[in-house]
């Protein structure tokens, strides 16, 4: 018997909380997330969601996955670089040609932290971030993925990501498998809707939030959010020259957003 195990779907409803944010790819930039935390005064009544890559090419990997992880006011999405850590991590064995391509994409700090404890982190990691995040906050519906929701309903995204047990006795059975996780790679790494050149729309939500492909429109170009449609991608590479953190504050259906980052003298600046 073979089961799909990837965490897929996550239902949350924030109407409780004060206030809701949504945050672009972080990528192991602790410090300008911390910052950004402390000028926007985010407490413990409101609610911060990552779009995911929560590691990888920043100085502070291990920090920001930590927080994301037991932080009671953050939740996140499983990103293309969180999946290279659970790929490589999370199973009985380390494979080793996992374990290459994550390095040759940032993963290297985890060769200086303890092999077992990055095991624990990977298998929580693996346990707790979905794929895609549906989510109710004061009468907005919002769903989340890393990358992008490679349909145009979450009607059939929720159809198409769910739960599959199967005797693999059959090249069919075989097949529905490999489809569905072709599919579940997509919201890691598509840019079909960025790219798109209508502005589709997501039926079943409000919005969706992603981020995964960095919006600059030139290099030099301060990087600003995305809007297709209802998309909004959120990645302003942070932790590249010229990039900025975008927080989105969801205020009675709109999103307004706060960006950060540090000067040349290493300063913090904030639009």
């Amino acid at each position: 018997m073979v089961r799909n195990n990837m965490r897929t779907i996550q239902h949350k409803d924030y109407s409780t909380k004060d206030r809701l944010f949504f945050v672009g790819d972080i990528h192991g930039h602790y410090k300008l997330f911390k910052d950004a935390l402390e000028v926007l005064q985010i407490g413990k009544s409101d609610q911060v969601v990552a779009v995911g890559d929560l590691i990888d090419r920043g100085e502070q990997s291990l920090q920001t996955l930590t927080h994301f992880l037991y932080a009671d006011n953050c939740d996140s999405v499983l990103g293309n670089h969180d999946h290279f850590m659970v790929k490589t991590l999370a199973g009985k064995r380390m494979h080793m040609s996992d374990a290459s391509l994550w390095y040759y994409n940032g993963g290297a700090w985890s060769l200086s932290e303890n092999t077992e404890m990055l095991k624990g982190l990977a298998k929580a990691v693996d346990e707790a971030f979905p794929v895609l995040m549906l989510i109710e906050y004061k009468g907005t519906k919002v769903a989340v993925s890393h990358a992008e929701i490679p349909t145009n309903c979450i009607k059939e995204a929720k159809r198409r990501l769910a739960p599959i047990t199967a005797n693999v006795a059959t090249a069919d059975d075989l097949q529905l498998l490999c489809d569905q996780q072709k599919f579940k790679e997509e919201f890691l790494w598509g840019r079909s809707k960025i790219y798109a050149e209508e502005d589709n729309v997501v039926a079943g939500v409000d919005l969706t939030v992603h981020g995964h492909t960095v919006t600059f429109d030139k290099p030099g170009d301060p990087a600003l959010p995305i809007q297709k449609g209802n998309q909004i991608f959120l990645d302003t590479g942070s932790v590249f020259n010229g990039g900025r953190l975008t927080f989105a504050e969801l205020i009675d259906g709109e999103l307004q957003y706060h960006q950060f980052w540090f000067d040349i003298d290493g300063e913090l600046q904030v639009l």
